[in-house]
C-alpha cells in the first residue's frame, strides 16, 4: 500500500478480507481528501490519484464475488482478480456515492452526490444518477462547460471534437497551492 504526501484523511481502517491469501493493492497519490465514512475495498488493485476529492460515505470497490456454483456460497467462491479501479487526477466524487468494479474515473471528473458508477468515466464531465449519465461535459476548445443531459447528439459532438486532455498546468497548481498557504513545490 502506498500513501504520498499532503494526504488528508479522516481516521481510516484497513481490514483483510475473508480470503487471507489477499494482498492489500492500494495506492494513493499526493494532495488527496478523504472525507468520513470512505469505505475502499482494494482486493485488487486500486490507483487514487493526486488531487482527488472523496465526499463522505462514499464506497470505492475494484471487486466483484464470482457466483458460478450453485452449490458453494458466494462467500466461499473466489472474487474477481483481474480488476482495476482508477481515479484519475483532479477528479471529485460526491457524497453517498457508489463506485463498483473494473473501470476508470477520468481527469477531473465530478461524480454527483449518491450516483451509482459501473462503467468507465470519461475525462472532464459531470456525471449523476442511479444509473449515472452525464449531465455536462468540457469542451477543451473553448475551456467551458457544456449542459449535455438528455442530448446525445451533442455529447457525441463535443467528445469526438473537443481534443485530447494535455494535462494539468503544474505552474497554475504551485501558484494556487501557495495562495492558500501550503507553500509547497511540485
Amino acid at each position: 500500500m502506498g500513501i504520498m504526501s499532503n494526504l488528508a484523511i479522516i481516521p481510516i481502517c484497513v481490514h483483510r478480507s475473508f480470503n487471507k491469501n489477499t494482498e492489500v493493492n492500494l495506492h494513493i497519490e499526493s494532495n488527496v481528501f478523504i472525507n468520513r465514512n470512505v469505505i475502499i475495498e482494494s482486493f485488487n488493485k486500486t490507483e487514487i490519484g493526486k488531487y482527488v476529492i472523496f465526499g463522505p460515505q462514499l464506497y470505492l470497490s475494484d471487486n466483484n464475488h464470482e457466483y458460478r456454483s450453485p452449490y458453494l456460497p458466494i462467500a466461499l467462491q473466489n472474487i474477481m482478480d483481474n480488476n482495476t479501479l482508477k481515479v484519475r487526477d483532479g477528479a471529485w466524487i460526491g457524497a453517498g456515492s457508489r463506485v463498483v468494479s473494473n473501470l476508470n474515473i477520468g481527469f477531473g471528473s465530478v461524480i454527483g452526490a449518491n450516483s451509482v458508477i459501473t462503467k468507465d468515466v470519461s475525462d472532464h464531465v459531470v456525471i449523476a444518477g442511479n444509473p449515472a449519465q452525464i449531465i455536462k461535459v468540457c469542451d477543451y476548445r473553448t475551456q467551458s462547460w457544456i449542459y449535455v443531459k438528455d442530448n446525445p447528439a451533442l455529447l457525441k459532438d463535443i467528445i469526438d471534437n473537443r481534443g485530447e486532455f494535455e494535462g494539468y498546468n503544474y505552474e497554475l497548481i504551485e501558484s494556487t497551492l501557495n495562495k492558500l498557504g501550503w507553500n509547497i513545490s511540485i
